[in-house]
Parts: structure tokens; sequence; C-alpha cells
């Protein structure tokens, strides 16, 4: 029988998979909502990542930054706040938002000792990664936020602005953070296990870019292409996330060396997903959670995984899906999505 393992790697081959690749998960705000009721569906979800772990011991418990009214800094110097429990909070301070006051003398954190917003913790990773090797799962590495990281640090407006009259501090704060990535990525590289790195950064609004694709290009193409390249060298598969309107600069992420492309349905379209990346990158679609998943009959879920299947089929290989499950979608919905997906993977 085939392995989740084996089913991944013959999809990024293009290679007919066994059955559809999948990736799924509930944000913490599912967990507090639904609880116990829960645990059979995440039991049966389909999943080619991760081993279900058994029952929770505390749906309450958030990690920092999706704790309601809590105030937390992270390793960066971000200071975020979260106002509904189990929804990642937004930055409130911005450590480099004032006038670029301290930037000669900001130190980012050690890349090797960092996860996003809170210190690695490896033995916590040793112990997953274990679990998932044993399981036969495909494993994945976490890579590090580019552009993100930029506005993180800079507010938002400001990144707009240095952007529009070309400061050059942010050139070297883009740099800054290109070195800081291309270290952090080691941690993961290390290990003969991590089949594939995962990188994001949220570049889509929901009918366009956030910047243009020009600015794109001049500011940040050499800088994927830089991580990306770094992570093939060490004969691994680059895997990027982005949430919005992404498809003008396809092409670009293609041509710096993505393996795999996670892109959402409603905003980009399923056709104009399969016309951009048809034969040229695997591409994992993102279910539509702006309808079909909140609002749709449980119906009109299956028809819609069905509907991104079928405009999908003939790429012999290279089609994966992936739902991450919001507290706004009824279970009902969670249980249709989970019919849908052992249908599609047999």
């Amino acid at each position: 029988m085939i392995t989740d393992r084996e089913r991944v790697l013959k999809s990024l081959k293009w290679e007919q998979p066994h059955s559809l690749i999948v990736e799924s998960g509930f944000s913490p705000a599912t967990w507090k909502k639904y609880r116990e009721a829960l645990e059979p569906v995440s039991a049966r979800m389909a999943n080619d990542f991760n081993v279900y772990s058994g029952p929770r011991k505390d749906y309450d418990q958030m990690p920092p930054t999706y704790r309601k009214d809590d105030v937390f800094t992270d390793a960066w110097g971000c200071v975020w706040e979260c106002r509904v429990d189990g929804m990642e909070g937004i930055i409130k301070h911005h450590p480099l938002a004032d006038r670029w006051a301290g930037f000669e003398s900001y130190h980012l954190p050690d890349p090797l000792k960092t996860a996003d917003k809170v210190p690695w913790d490896q033995r916590a990773f040793e112990h997953e990664l274990k679990k998932n090797v044993n399981a036969h799962k495909y494993i994945m590495g976490g890579g590090d936020r580019f552009w993100e990281r930029i506005h993180f640090l800079r507010g938002y407006e400001n990144t707009m602005i240095d952007l529009a009259e070309g400061e050059p501090r942010l050139i070297k704060l883009i740099e800054r953070v290109i070195e800081y990535n291309l270290r952090s990525i080691q941690k993961f590289l290390q290990y003969d296990e991590v089949d594939c790195i995962v990188f994001g950064d949220d570049w889509g609004e929901q009918n366009r870019l956030m910047i243009s694709p020009r600015t794109w290009r001049e500011y940040f193409f050499s800088g994927y292409q830089a991580m990306f390249q770094a992570v093939r060298r060490a004969d691994r598969a680059i895997y990027f996330h982005t949430d919005g309107y992404l498809m003008p600069i396809v092409p670009d992420l293609i041509e710096a060396g993505a393996d795999i492309i996670n892109l959402q349905y409603r905003p980009n379209g399923v056709h104009n997903i399969r016309e951009a990346c048809l034969n040229k990158v695997c591409v994992s679609v993102d279910i539509d959670r702006q309808h079909f998943m909140p609002w749709g009959t449980p119906g009109e879920v299956k028809d819609h995984i069905r509907e991104i299947y079928t405009v999908m089929e003939g790429w012999n290989g290279g089609l994966w899906v992936k739902m991450d499950v919001y507290p706004d979608t009824p279970l009902e919905n969670i249980i249709a999505m989970c019919e849908v997906f052992e249908e599609l993977r047999r």
C-alpha cells in the first residue's frame, strides 16, 4: 500500500498520485467552539502531513497572540493584542515605526533559536518529527516571513511610503531579513527527514496585489529566489503560501523556484489557477472559506470540492487541496468536507 509520503512525492514528480493530496487543520478558535465534537472528525480527516495525536487536554489553551485580551511582545519586539480568543491578534506597536529611529542599533533575534514569534522548541520539533516519520508522512519545516516581516517591523503604512519613496534604509532592512531567513531555514535543513520548507507571505487583497507587480519584482523577487535556491541546493522542495489575489506574480514565483504554490479559490478562481499553473508547478488550492464553507449547505461544500478536482483533472499529479477550518464553519460542513476528501482519495 502506498504511504502518504510516497503519494506526495509522486504528486511532486507529476506522476499520477494514488489519490488526492490533502492539507487540513483547525484553528484554535474552532477547537474552542466545537471541543469534543470535533475529535472524531479530526481523527478521520484525511491529511498527508500530520498524525492525529488523540483528544486535546485543554480546548481553551491558546498559543501566544491568540489569547483574548492578551498583550504579547514577540521575539522581534512587535507588540500584539488579541481581541478574539483563538484568532490571531494584530500588531499594535512596530519596533521600527518611528521614522527609522534605532534602525542601526536594532538587533534581529537569533535565527537558530527563534520560530517566528517565540523561541524555537527544538525538543518539541524533534518529537513531532519522529512521530510523523514513523507514520510515513511527508515532512515540512517552517521557513519564515519575508514581506510580512518587513511591515511587521515598520508598520504597513510606513512600508508603503518607503516603497513609494525608494527609501534606502528599506533596502537594508530587506537585506537583513533575507540574511536572517537564510540562516533560519538551516534549523530544518539539518534534518534529513525534512522533505520540504514552507514559506508564507500574504501578498493579495481580494482582487489585486498589495503592491504593483513591477514593485514586487524590483524589491522582493531576488530575495525569494535566494531563499528558494538555498533550499533547492539542499535537495528539498519549496512550498509557498499566500492569501488573496496572486495571479500576476505566479510566473515569477515559479521562476524563483517554488515547487508548490498555495492559492485561494475565491480571489483567484480555479480556472485561472489551472491556466497559470498547469504543467508548470504543483498547486494547493485553498478551499473557499469565504462562501461555501461558512454559508453553503453540506451538499454545496461537496460539489465545490468536486469542482476543484474536476477542473484540475488531467494534471497527472500536482494537485493538492487545503482547508484551514475557522469557527464560522458549521460542524455539518466540516463533516461534509471530510466525507468528500475520503471519496476523492479512494
